[in-house]
């Protein structure tokens, strides 16, 4: 069952990315009859079209995607979500000037000085 939460949380991040779009949004678009019915047949079975993908902007580019599985649907989106905002803030900081600092890190000193 892990295998498949990976593999199903991999595709929905693909699925974002490839249709700059979150996943739930594709839902009612690929159901029978619908404008992309079928999608989740293509590439393979690779798209998925349920909630838990979003894709990562960076101002209006798409830069990456996030996908999460194993819970509920509202689970899966929430997670995803959080990633997101995250993912977000970094840029944020990082646009700003500021690096993010990594945890336990020290803080770098000027060339020649002791730190202390």
């Amino acid at each position: 069952r892990q295998m498949c939460i990976r593999d199903r949380a991999r595709d929905k991040a693909f699925t974002a990315v490839a249709h700059r779009v979150a996943t739930a949004e594709l839902t009612a678009l690929v159901s029978p009859g619908a404008e992309l019915a079928g999608l989740n047949s293509a590439d393979g079975g690779r798209y998925v079209a349920f909630a838990g993908g979003l894709p990562l902007w960076d101002g209006d580019r798409v830069v990456g995607g996030i996908g999460v599985s194993g819970g509920s649907a509202a689970q899966d989106a929430r997670a995803a979500a959080a990633g997101a905002a995250v993912f977000t803030a970094v840029l944020q900081v990082h646009d700003q000037g500021t690096p993010p600092r990594r945890p336990g890190r020290p803080r770098s000193t000027p060339s020649g000085s002791s730190g202390r």
